[in-house]
């Protein structure tokens, strides 16, 4: 089998200066761009082939399916690895034009985790890789479920490889955030760069530069271009929490009171034998007059920048208490938080090593406000307004998550805004309270919270803790949203069971949903929906991430408007309503009404036919250069849903294009200044949705 090739992340705790902007594109959908794509012919020939019941949300901007999903018979529940990759080779094979992809893309990754298939075919452009893009592809129980086409097929190229790789990491480090740093473990690769510039996408011709330094902290990796050694973007991917042991230590953060528990896995040595304590905190040891228990070689191994590794106990004292007088609390309670989330983990995923190998950590290191993980924990010691972070055990539970989040990917990539959100994810799933880091600052209040209405990409600030707080923000809502349906106990344990299954697919923030589905999903086939999507959906949604593309809904009514209309007929208004199955999508028993007016008059009420998820209805025929204004609403199964979903919205009348397109119908806004609108400035009302004054128009707009 084939696995993807990472290197350790580093990922601090807090934002610091050195971090830098993953350059991940950010995709934004279009209910009307949704709607055309689902209407062209090499969708149609797919869902009217082996592809029925399946939805997909597109990349507007190439034209192939971001994500798609629904359910496949494609190989046996027990093919092997050559089985599965030649049947993956054989559905591109058929469907090369629409996945935009050869079928003899190299494969990046392939393994299999419980019941699940992990693919990734990498995409691929004259021999030269694309950078984070590929052919994805996710199967259960020998169904094809889940299909990604990152593919790039018509973008247009630019630049060459024409520098020297060596010249290319010296631009590198002279152009990055440590040019007087000793840079170690030099890499380099030619890769082609999605990229938006002046408003066009492009692939641009880099060199992608890695290299280490340790101080400051990084990993840098840095994107040159190829010919004319410009550096384009760049960042950190270090992301900067027959006796018996125990251990006084803080209650979550600092003056919070403080709790006295078992210390499982410390080392206890006397001279003459060494063993670690068991999960009761008991160890035997042969008798002797005294004995030493400490941090180090047990299966953390925690050194203390204050040079504190161990405690030392007389032999009559069989029951020693770690406490703040005779050892360093920031150790203590470091040490007791990672056992508790390790022990915590290891019975959600009992197979990751992860839970269960040695764990290297550091703690009073001389800096402040901050703690970072690089396959070491580190944590900061108090100052400048803050607590110590090692005695925080949220921000310990967070550092060890981003180890969580880099272990359990077995495709796809370690993306590190999606790492701060597991981080947070994983520390309000250890504490319940949306709250994170509660008494971070010595002054008191948590650093953020996980209970938030950031949406993307709207709210995509480019600073990975900010951002990684929408994928936090959907994992907050599902979770509360399981407790409201299955209780407490059993909302963490299915929202534990959710999220690192979807870790698994290395997804970024924009496909997290997908990955969820596919994690919640059971018999390998996303048509008929998941045991939680209607938990699931509206939780995504609720931050951007909706499943069919960037919308705070978990439904889509979907248009498709006439470039042309012949005035001469009535014009016909055909609305699909599509959203996951099960969850009220079915507006058999619904009603819907379609408002219209002609060249700014009286609005009149037609009613629509509503039938499963369609709503369709018409308008009369209108005599050449009228001009029509439509809103459509349909009601249904708990949904209210609108056609346009920006009604309402008036536009100022410069933003209009002139009214003298004899012939052509549309209503599309356009950002043309006219130096004589259509219309004076008006009262906004329900039914306005604003338009073109141009003959007979047909197109709401978007």
């Amino acid at each position: 089998m084939l696995c993807l090739l990472l290197s350790s992340p580093s990922l601090a705790f807090a934002p610091t200066p050195l971090q830098g902007v993953e350059p991940v594109r950010l995709r934004t959908t279009t209910a009307e761009g949704q709607a055309t794509f689902r209407q062209t012919r090499l969708w149609r020939e797919f869902v009217e082939g082996e592809g029925r019941g399946w939805q997909a949300r597109v990349d507007e901007r190439t034209g192939t399916p971001h994500r798609m999903w629904g359910g496949l018979p494609l190989v046996s529940r027990d093919a092997d690895a050559l089985e599965v990759e030649a049947a993956l080779r054989a559905f591109t094979a058929r469907h090369t034009e629409l996945l935009g992809a050869p079928a003899d893309l190299p494969m990046r990754a392939l393994e299999s985790v419980d019941d699940a298939w992990y693919a990734d075919f990498q995409a691929m452009r004259d021999g030269v890789p694309i950078w984070r893009s590929a052919l994805t592809f996710r199967i259960r129980a020998g169904s094809l479920a889940l299909v990604g086409a990152d593919t790039y097929p018509t973008t247009p190229t630019r630049g060459a490889w024409v520098l020297d790789e060596d010249v290319a990491v010296q631009q590198a480090v002279a152009g990055g955030p440590a040019p007087t740093a000793p840079h170690t473990d030099r890499e380099v690769s030619a890769t082609w760069l999605p990229r938006v510039e002046h408003g066009l996408l492009v692939l641009r011709a880099v060199y992608e530069v890695r290299t280490h330094t340790r101080e400051p902290v990084g990993h840098w990796v840095t994107f040159v271009d190829a010919e004319s050694g410009e550096v384009v973007a760049w960042y950190n991917d270090v992301r900067f929490l027959t006796g018996t042991v125990s251990a006084t230590h803080d209650d979550r953060f600092p003056g919070n009171g403080t709790v006295t528990s078992p210390v499982k896995g410390a080392r206890v040595t006397n001279g003459n034998a060494a063993v670690t304590t068991d999960a009761a905190g008991g160890f035997n040891v042969p008798n002797g007059t005294s004995y030493q228990t400490h941090f180090l070689s047990s299966p953390i191994n925690l050194a203390d920048s204050q040079g504190n590794v161990g405690l030392n106990f007389d032999a009559s004292n069989p029951n020693p208490v770690w406490n703040a007088t005779n050892g360093s609390i920031a150790a203590i309670d470091t040490f007791v938080f990672l056992n508790e989330v390790r022990d915590t983990f290891a019975a959600v995923v009992p197979t990751l090593p992860y839970t269960t190998a040695a764990l290297d950590g550091t703690v009073n290191i001389d800096d402040a406000c901050n703690a970072y993980y690089d396959g070491t924990v580190n944590f900061f010691r108090s100052g400048q307004g803050c607590q110590n972070t090692g005695r925080i055990a949220d921000v310990v539970y967070h550092e060890w998550g981003h180890g969580l989040h880099f272990e359990l990917i077995v495709t796809g990539t370690f993306d590190g805004a999606l790492s701060e959100g597991a981080g947070d994810t994983t520390s309000f799933l250890m504490t319940g309270d949306s709250e994170l880091a509660p008494g971070f600052f010595t002054s008191g209040g948590a650093l953020r919270s996980a209970d938030n209405d950031r949406t993307f990409p709207t709210d995509i600030v480019n600073e990975v803790h900010e951002d990684g707080l929408i994928y936090a923000g959907a994992m907050w809502d599902t979770y509360t949203g399981l407790i409201g349906g299955y209780g407490g106990p059993a909302a963490t344990d299915i929202t534990s069971d959710l999220f690192t299954s979807m870790l698994r697919g290395g997804p970024d923030i924009e496909s997290s949903i997908d990955e969820a589905l596919f994690a919640d999903d059971d018999d390998g086939d996303l048509s008929n929906g998941t045991p939680h999507a209607c938990y699931i959906v509206p939780a995504f949604a609720g931050h951007g991430l909706g499943q069919l593309g960037s919308t705070t809904t978990s439904f889509s009514v979907g248009h498709v408007p006439d470039a042309f209309h012949d005035p001469s007929r009535p014009i016909g208004i055909d609305l699909e309503v599509v959203g996951p199955p099960g969850c009220g999508a079915d507006l058999a028993a619904g009603t819907g009404t379609l408002s219209w007016r002609a060249n700014g008059g009286v609005w009149s009420d037609v009613p629509l036919t509503v039938t499963g998820t369609l709503a369709s209805g018409s308008i009369p025929a209108q005599p050449p250069g009228t001009f029509v204004e439509y809103h459509a609403v349909v009601e249904g199964a708990g949904q209210t849903l609108e056609a346009p979903p920006t009604a309402g919205a008036t536009p100022s009348p410069s933003t209009w294009a002139p009214c003298s397109r004899s012939g052509v119908t549309t209503s599309r806004a356009t950002t043309v200044a006219s130096p004589t609108p259509c219309w004076p400035a008006r009262t906004p009302t329900a039914r306005t949705t604003g338009s073109t004054a141009l003959p007979t128009a047909s197109r709401a707009t978007p």
